[in-house]
Protein backbone atom coordinates (compact mmCIF):
# COMPACT_ATOMS: atom_id res chain seq x y z
CA UNK A 1 0.00 0.00 0.00
CA UNK A 2 0.86 3.62 -0.90
CA UNK A 3 1.50 5.62 2.34
CA UNK A 4 1.71 9.47 2.44
CA UNK A 5 4.16 10.15 5.02
CA UNK A 6 4.60 14.15 2.87
CA UNK A 7 0.98 14.63 3.87
CA UNK A 8 1.52 13.80 7.08
CA UNK A 9 4.04 15.78 7.64
CA UNK A 10 2.34 18.67 5.74
CA UNK A 11 -0.76 18.05 8.09
CA UNK A 12 1.60 18.69 11.05
CA UNK A 13 3.16 22.20 9.95
CA UNK A 14 1.33 24.80 12.76
CA UNK A 15 -0.64 26.77 10.26
CA UNK A 16 -2.49 24.12 8.91
CA UNK A 17 -6.17 24.31 8.83
CA UNK A 18 -7.65 23.92 12.37
CA UNK A 19 -10.90 22.25 12.86
CA UNK A 20 -13.86 24.85 14.30
CA UNK A 21 -12.91 27.59 12.84
CA UNK A 22 -15.82 27.41 10.67
CA UNK A 23 -18.29 28.21 13.63
CA UNK A 24 -16.66 30.55 15.04
CA UNK A 25 -17.87 33.70 17.51
CA UNK A 26 -21.23 34.81 16.35
CA UNK A 27 -21.19 33.34 12.59
CA UNK A 28 -17.99 35.99 11.82
CA UNK A 29 -16.19 33.63 10.47
CA UNK A 30 -18.51 31.35 8.51
CA UNK A 31 -17.39 28.75 5.46
CA UNK A 32 -16.71 32.01 2.59
CA UNK A 33 -13.79 33.10 5.32
CA UNK A 34 -12.29 29.63 5.14
CA UNK A 35 -12.34 29.08 1.35
CA UNK A 36 -11.24 32.92 1.17
CA UNK A 37 -8.22 32.06 3.73
CA UNK A 38 -7.04 29.10 1.53
CA UNK A 39 -7.05 30.91 -1.85
CA UNK A 40 -4.66 33.56 -0.29
CA UNK A 41 -2.75 31.44 1.55
CA UNK A 42 0.74 32.36 1.20
CA UNK A 43 -0.81 35.87 -0.38
CA UNK A 44 -2.36 37.89 1.92
CA UNK A 45 0.35 38.28 4.49
CA UNK A 46 0.55 40.72 7.47
CA UNK A 47 0.49 44.23 7.16
CA UNK A 48 1.63 44.31 3.36
CA UNK A 49 -0.82 42.28 2.38
CA UNK A 50 -2.38 43.35 -1.35
CA UNK A 51 -5.87 41.65 -0.42
CA UNK A 52 -8.65 43.53 -0.81
CA UNK A 53 -11.29 43.19 2.17
CA UNK A 54 -14.95 42.07 1.03
CA UNK A 55 -15.90 40.17 -2.02
CA UNK A 56 -16.55 40.34 -6.24
CA UNK A 57 -14.72 42.54 -8.18
CA UNK A 58 -16.19 46.33 -6.96
CA UNK A 59 -17.15 48.88 -9.98
CA UNK A 60 -17.10 52.32 -10.61
CA UNK A 61 -14.42 53.12 -8.19
CA UNK A 62 -16.33 51.34 -5.44
CA UNK A 63 -14.39 48.93 -3.17
CA UNK A 64 -15.89 45.24 -3.20
CA UNK A 65 -18.78 44.21 -1.99
CA UNK A 66 -18.35 43.40 1.40
CA UNK A 67 -19.51 39.44 2.79
CA UNK A 68 -21.81 39.37 5.81
CA UNK A 69 -19.08 38.18 7.85
CA UNK A 70 -16.39 40.79 6.78
CA UNK A 71 -19.51 43.17 7.66
CA UNK A 72 -20.18 41.95 11.15
CA UNK A 73 -16.11 41.86 11.61
CA UNK A 74 -16.43 45.45 10.08
CA UNK A 75 -19.13 46.40 12.89
CA UNK A 76 -17.65 45.17 16.08
CA UNK A 77 -14.25 46.31 15.75
CA UNK A 78 -14.21 49.76 17.14
CA UNK A 79 -16.26 48.05 20.40
CA UNK A 80 -13.96 45.54 20.52
CA UNK A 81 -10.52 47.70 20.40
CA UNK A 82 -11.95 49.66 22.70
CA UNK A 83 -12.62 47.53 25.29
CA UNK A 84 -9.64 45.72 25.06
CA UNK A 85 -7.61 48.20 25.88
CA UNK A 86 -9.58 48.58 29.16
CA UNK A 87 -8.66 45.14 29.68
CA UNK A 88 -11.13 43.05 28.54
CA UNK A 89 -9.66 39.60 27.83
CA UNK A 90 -12.37 37.93 25.69
CA UNK A 91 -12.40 41.47 23.55
CA UNK A 92 -8.88 41.49 22.65
CA UNK A 93 -8.72 37.81 21.43
CA UNK A 94 -11.45 38.64 19.78
CA UNK A 95 -9.64 41.45 17.92
CA UNK A 96 -6.64 39.46 16.98
CA UNK A 97 -8.84 36.80 15.50
CA UNK A 98 -10.13 39.67 13.25
CA UNK A 99 -6.64 41.04 12.33
CA UNK A 100 -5.06 36.84 12.02
CA UNK A 101 -7.80 35.81 9.60
CA UNK A 102 -8.56 39.21 7.99
CA UNK A 103 -12.20 39.54 8.69
CA UNK A 104 -13.12 42.88 7.45
CA UNK A 105 -9.66 44.11 7.70
CA UNK A 106 -6.59 43.65 5.44
CA UNK A 107 -5.08 40.60 7.55
CA UNK A 108 -2.31 41.58 9.57
CA UNK A 109 -1.17 38.70 12.17
CA UNK A 110 2.00 41.32 13.39
CA UNK A 111 -1.26 43.13 15.05
CA UNK A 112 -3.24 39.76 15.76
CA UNK A 113 -0.30 39.10 18.14
CA UNK A 114 -0.08 41.80 19.89
CA UNK A 115 -3.61 41.44 21.04
CA UNK A 116 -3.20 37.64 21.26
CA UNK A 117 -0.40 38.99 23.77
CA UNK A 118 -2.93 41.78 26.21
CA UNK A 119 -5.32 38.85 25.69
CA UNK A 120 -2.88 36.32 27.38
CA UNK A 121 -1.48 38.38 30.02
CA UNK A 122 -5.01 38.61 31.17
CA UNK A 123 -5.04 34.13 30.87
CA UNK A 124 -7.11 33.72 28.22
CA UNK A 125 -6.42 30.21 27.29
CA UNK A 126 -7.25 30.56 23.47
CA UNK A 127 -5.29 33.28 23.14
CA UNK A 128 -2.24 31.55 24.67
CA UNK A 129 -3.10 28.54 22.23
CA UNK A 130 -2.80 31.16 19.42
CA UNK A 131 -0.27 33.19 20.21
CA UNK A 132 2.22 30.38 20.93
CA UNK A 133 1.59 28.76 17.51
CA UNK A 134 2.83 31.91 15.98
CA UNK A 135 6.31 31.41 18.49
CA UNK A 136 5.79 27.59 16.18
CA UNK A 137 5.33 28.65 13.18
CA UNK A 138 8.25 31.63 13.72
CA UNK A 139 7.58 33.58 10.67
CA UNK A 140 5.55 36.39 12.97
CA UNK A 141 7.60 36.48 16.03
CA UNK A 142 10.71 34.34 15.18
CA UNK A 143 10.56 31.07 16.53
CA UNK A 144 10.93 30.60 20.39
CA UNK A 145 10.00 26.82 21.31
CA UNK A 146 10.39 28.07 25.37
CA UNK A 147 8.17 30.31 24.76
CA UNK A 148 5.42 28.47 23.00
CA UNK A 149 5.65 25.96 25.81
CA UNK A 150 5.23 28.11 28.34
CA UNK A 151 2.24 29.37 26.94
CA UNK A 152 0.89 26.23 26.22
CA UNK A 153 1.64 24.50 29.31
CA UNK A 154 -2.11 25.51 30.91
CA UNK A 155 -4.10 24.79 28.03
CA UNK A 156 -2.18 21.45 27.56
CA UNK A 157 -3.17 20.58 31.07
CA UNK A 158 -6.47 21.19 30.53
CA UNK A 159 -6.54 18.73 27.65
CA UNK A 160 -6.84 22.13 24.50
CA UNK A 161 -5.83 19.67 21.33
CA UNK A 162 -4.73 22.74 19.75
CA UNK A 163 -1.95 22.84 22.31
CA UNK A 164 -1.22 19.00 22.51
CA UNK A 165 -1.35 19.30 18.54
CA UNK A 166 1.37 22.20 18.50
CA UNK A 167 3.40 20.44 21.45
CA UNK A 168 3.68 17.50 18.89
CA UNK A 169 4.87 19.71 16.09
CA UNK A 170 7.76 21.01 18.43
CA UNK A 171 8.73 17.31 19.66
CA UNK A 172 8.32 16.22 16.04
CA UNK A 173 10.75 18.86 14.74
CA UNK A 174 13.00 18.48 17.66
CA UNK A 175 13.74 21.40 20.07
CA UNK A 176 15.35 24.80 18.75
CA UNK A 177 18.83 23.93 19.78
CA UNK A 178 21.31 22.84 17.15
CA UNK A 179 21.34 20.37 15.90
CA UNK A 180 17.76 19.15 16.65
CA UNK A 181 16.65 16.54 18.19
CA UNK A 182 13.51 15.27 17.50
CA UNK A 183 11.44 13.06 19.84
CA UNK A 184 9.08 11.03 17.65
CA UNK A 185 7.80 9.20 20.75
CA UNK A 186 7.14 12.11 22.97
CA UNK A 187 5.35 13.96 19.57
CA UNK A 188 3.37 11.17 19.55
CA UNK A 189 1.89 11.16 22.47
CA UNK A 190 0.59 14.62 22.01
CA UNK A 191 -0.60 13.51 18.69
CA UNK A 192 -3.19 10.84 20.41
CA UNK A 193 -4.34 13.61 23.17
CA UNK A 194 -4.67 15.61 20.28
CA UNK A 195 -7.03 13.39 18.48
CA UNK A 196 -8.58 11.74 21.33
CA UNK A 197 -9.75 15.48 21.61
CA UNK A 198 -11.48 15.72 18.61
CA UNK A 199 -8.34 17.65 16.26
CA UNK A 200 -8.87 16.49 13.06
CA UNK A 201 -5.65 16.97 11.79
CA UNK A 202 -3.70 14.55 15.12
CA UNK A 203 -6.29 12.02 14.51
CA UNK A 204 -4.81 11.68 10.75
CA UNK A 205 -1.45 11.81 11.84
CA UNK A 206 -2.10 9.16 14.20
CA UNK A 207 -3.65 7.37 12.09
CA UNK A 208 -1.44 7.61 9.05
CA UNK A 209 1.60 6.63 12.30
CA UNK A 210 -0.79 3.42 12.66
CA UNK A 211 -0.42 2.69 8.91
CA UNK A 212 3.37 2.69 8.58
CA UNK A 213 3.73 1.28 11.79
CA UNK A 214 7.04 3.16 11.97
CA UNK A 215 6.49 5.88 14.93
CA UNK A 216 3.71 3.73 16.57
CA UNK A 217 2.83 -0.30 16.50
CA UNK A 218 0.97 -1.07 13.10
CA UNK A 219 -2.34 -1.65 14.29
CA UNK A 220 -4.84 -0.97 10.95
CA UNK A 221 -7.86 -1.80 12.85
CA UNK A 222 -6.87 1.14 15.01
CA UNK A 223 -5.64 3.28 12.05
CA UNK A 224 -9.46 2.88 9.98
CA UNK A 225 -11.02 4.43 13.48
CA UNK A 226 -8.84 7.08 13.67
CA UNK A 227 -9.01 7.83 10.36
CA UNK A 228 -13.08 7.45 10.15
CA UNK A 229 -13.15 10.17 12.54
CA UNK A 230 -10.96 12.72 10.96
CA UNK A 231 -12.82 12.17 7.51
CA UNK A 232 -16.32 12.30 9.31
CA UNK A 233 -14.72 15.79 10.17
CA UNK A 234 -14.27 16.50 6.58
CA UNK A 235 -10.84 16.17 6.54
CA UNK A 236 -9.42 14.71 2.69
CA UNK A 237 -6.40 12.82 3.36
CA UNK A 238 -8.01 10.79 5.86
CA UNK A 239 -10.54 9.87 3.53
CA UNK A 240 -7.84 8.94 1.14
CA UNK A 241 -5.80 6.81 3.14
CA UNK A 242 -9.28 5.26 4.84
CA UNK A 243 -10.63 4.63 0.89
CA UNK A 244 -7.33 3.05 0.06
CA UNK A 245 -7.41 0.74 3.63
CA UNK A 246 -10.68 -0.54 1.99
CA UNK A 247 -9.82 -0.21 -1.75
CA UNK A 248 -7.05 -2.56 -1.17
CA UNK A 249 -8.60 -4.99 1.36
CA UNK A 250 -6.18 -4.40 3.95
CA UNK A 251 -8.82 -4.54 6.62
CA UNK A 252 -11.05 -7.40 8.02
CA UNK A 253 -14.19 -6.26 6.75
CA UNK A 254 -13.21 -4.28 3.74
CA UNK A 255 -15.80 -3.24 1.82
CA UNK A 256 -15.52 -1.45 -2.00
CA UNK A 257 -18.66 0.64 -0.92
CA UNK A 258 -16.72 2.11 1.98
CA UNK A 259 -13.85 3.16 -0.25
CA UNK A 260 -16.09 4.24 -3.37
CA UNK A 261 -17.67 6.76 -0.51
CA UNK A 262 -14.66 8.09 1.09
CA UNK A 263 -12.43 8.53 -2.35
CA UNK A 264 -14.90 10.38 -3.72
CA UNK A 265 -16.14 12.78 -1.29
CA UNK A 266 -12.36 13.70 -1.25
CA UNK A 267 -12.01 13.73 -4.92
CA UNK A 268 -15.01 15.96 -5.68
CA UNK A 269 -14.22 18.56 -2.77
CA UNK A 270 -10.45 19.11 -3.72
CA UNK A 271 -10.36 19.38 -7.43
CA UNK A 272 -7.67 21.52 -7.22
CA UNK A 273 -4.91 19.19 -5.62
CA UNK A 274 -3.37 17.38 -8.40
CA UNK A 275 -1.50 14.85 -5.46
CA UNK A 276 -5.04 13.58 -3.93
CA UNK A 277 -6.98 13.52 -7.57
CA UNK A 278 -3.75 11.16 -8.32
CA UNK A 279 -4.31 8.91 -5.26
CA UNK A 280 -8.07 8.79 -5.51
CA UNK A 281 -7.55 7.64 -8.83
CA UNK A 282 -5.12 4.79 -8.52
CA UNK A 283 -7.49 3.46 -5.66
CA UNK A 284 -10.65 3.85 -7.51
CA UNK A 285 -9.06 1.88 -10.88
CA UNK A 286 -8.92 -1.16 -8.32
CA UNK A 287 -12.54 -0.86 -7.10
CA UNK A 288 -14.20 0.04 -10.52
CA UNK A 289 -15.58 -3.36 -11.38
CA UNK A 290 -16.65 -4.68 -7.62
CA UNK A 291 -19.75 -2.39 -7.21
CA UNK A 292 -22.70 -3.37 -9.49
CA UNK A 293 -25.40 0.26 -10.24
CA UNK A 294 -27.39 -0.02 -7.48
CA UNK A 295 -24.57 -0.02 -5.16
CA UNK A 296 -22.76 3.00 -6.45
CA UNK A 297 -26.12 4.73 -6.75
CA UNK A 298 -26.99 4.39 -3.03
CA UNK A 299 -23.20 5.33 -2.34
CA UNK A 300 -23.31 8.03 -4.45
CA UNK A 301 -26.51 9.31 -2.82
CA UNK A 302 -24.33 9.13 0.59
CA UNK A 303 -21.91 11.22 -1.02
CA UNK A 304 -24.47 14.36 -2.06
CA UNK A 305 -26.08 14.06 1.69
CA UNK A 306 -22.02 14.24 3.17
CA UNK A 307 -21.68 16.89 5.60
CA UNK A 308 -18.44 17.21 8.27
CA UNK A 309 -19.51 16.81 11.82
CA UNK A 310 -16.62 18.67 13.51
CA UNK A 311 -15.69 16.72 17.35
CA UNK A 312 -13.94 20.55 18.16
CA UNK A 313 -14.49 23.76 17.89
CA UNK A 314 -12.47 26.52 19.06
CA UNK A 315 -14.15 28.76 21.56
CA UNK A 316 -13.86 32.39 19.54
Amino acid sequence: MLCLPAAAQEAAKPDAPRAGISKAWGEALIEEREKAAAAAAGKAEDGDSRREVGTGAGRDGKPPQLSESDRICQEARPGLMAAAEKGDAVAAFRVGVIYEEGCGVRRNRQVAAAYYELAAKKDHLEAKVRLAAFYVQGEVLGADYARARALLKEPAAKNHPLAHYHLGVMAWRGDDSKPAKPDPQAAMKHFKAAADAGLAEAQFIVGQALVEGKDLPKDLKAAAAMLERAANQGYPWAMVILGRLHAEEELPKADPAVAFKWLTIAREGNSDDRMLQSATDLSLEKIKDRLDEKKRAAVLKQVKDFKPKLEWEEKI
